[in-house]
């Protein structure tokens, strides 16, 4: 009793819960350390309160064993068994150095006192775009709508990149942001959510529904232990991610692009007419247009909202360093006009060759709705209503 006291006067009792004949607590040399403790006070009439410290527990004799330690160790993977690497794992509330995960996604935690009480807690937040493209956007839209379920939790935490714990339209807004280049990181989340492996949703189709473990709680080291994390790519729902030399599945097969150069002479410019040849087979496209800003300066872009694009599917702000990234999904018929481009009036021989379509910042892919599978993207130019000019194809790394 550190001053307890009652305004009505009275005896107190004192416990170390709720249960005021809880009066005792045995520590041995499994306890050596910081272990926290909750006190009690019960007043006469049953009025209560309490508070948390901690008690030191000390060996100044030396009888308790010297040098029991033991090694943790621990992997972290996908559910699909990917490892992953660069993962720093801590072990909270103990005073001991984190240890990083290597290629195999493996960490190690060697000489840990026996008795420690620790929570084993993983962390990454970079490599963002790594797995996520347009192609989730459109499986997140899909699951909204009710026309295709996520099929597991995993992938269900991975869709909700906003960490609100439900799917929303701001989730696909956060990502589009992200694929576009507007972003570099979503604030309100990390790059890679982790869940130990041991735990069971008890709704795998809403693991919302109740707060899960994003941690595993050591209680009282006894012995060696093993642990295992599965690690969750926010935004990642159909398992593109690469983890180390791996790369993300590529089909062949291309969507075909047709770029149109007109003169608007009426204003001193110059407008190039995006026009998807084969659109109606795919389900969404993405990439980057790149242009010498000093030869030839952005003026503005002018959208087909027809056929789902608006100013939200384009992202124009690294226009002034020669960069526009795209990012659209939906239906639209064949040889459907997504957008065009208006620059300043310039005096160039080959201007076609002056935009090119490539994954500078936003990698050149298109979701095939028939396979679902990634393709690469070709534009062709022509001049007006000319022979085929210049064309060149992208595919994506």
């Amino acid at each position: 009793d550190g001053g307890s006291s009652h305004p009505c006067g009275g005896k107190l009792k004192y416990s170390f819960s709720s249960d005021t004949t809880d009066t005792s607590r045995t520590f041995g040399c499994a306890d050596i350390g910081d272990q926290p403790v909750n006190l009690w006070v019960t007043a006469e009439n049953g009025a209560q309160s309490n508070c948390q410290t901690f008690v030191r527990i000390l060996d100044p004799s030396g009888c308790c064993p010297a040098g029991v330690a033991y090694d943790v160790v621990g992997a972290i993977r996908t559910e699909t068994g990917k490892k992953l690497a660069g993962v720093q794992v801590s072990l909270a509330t103990c005073n001991h150095p984190p240890a990083t995960t290597d290629a195999k996604g493996e960490f190690i935690f060697h000489d840990i006192r026996a008795g420690a009480s620790c929570n084993i807690l993983p962390f990454r937040n970079n490599d963002w775009l790594n797995g996520v493209t347009t192609a989730d956007i459109v499986r997140i839209q899909r699951h909204i709508l009710g026309l295709e379920k996520i099929p597991t939790p995993y992938r269900l935490i991975a869709a909700d990149a906003d960490h609100s714990g439900y799917l929303s339209t701001r989730d696909v807004s956060q990502l589009r942001r992200l694929i576009l280049g507007v972003i570099d990181a979503i604030p309100e989340n990390t790059s890679f959510r982790f869940v130990p492996t041991e735990y069971a949703f008890a709704d795998p189709e809403n693991p919302f529904g109740s707060s899960f473990p994003e941690q595993f709680v050591m209680n009282k080291l006894s012995g060696p232990l093993s642990v295992g994390f599965y690690g969750i790519k926010t935004g990642d729902v159909n398992d593109s991610y690469a983890s180390g030399t791996q790369t993300a599945g590529r089909q062949s097969g291309q969507l075909k692009l047709l770029a149109s150069w007109e003169e608007d002479e009426a204003h001193g410019r110059r407008v190039l007419h995006v026009i998807g040849q084969n659109l109606h087979e795919y389900a969404s496209a993405q990439f980057t247009l790149q242009f010498d800003p000093q030869v030839m300066p952005f003026h503005s872009i002018q959208c087909q909202p027809g056929h789902g694009f608006t100013e939200d599917n384009v992202n124009t702000l690294r226009a002034s360093k020669g960069f526009i990234t795209v990012s659209w999904n939906g239906d639209a018929p064949p040889k459907a006009e997504l957008f065009s481009l208006v620059f300043e009036a310039i005096n160039v021989k080959h201007r076609e060759a002056m935009v090119a379509l490539n994954s500078e910042v936003t990698p050149a892919l298109a979701l095939n709705k028939r396979t679902g599978t990634e393709h690469g993207i070709q534009m062709d130019y022509r001049s007006g209503e000319e022979r085929l000019a210049d064309d060149f194809s992208i595919e994506p790394n």
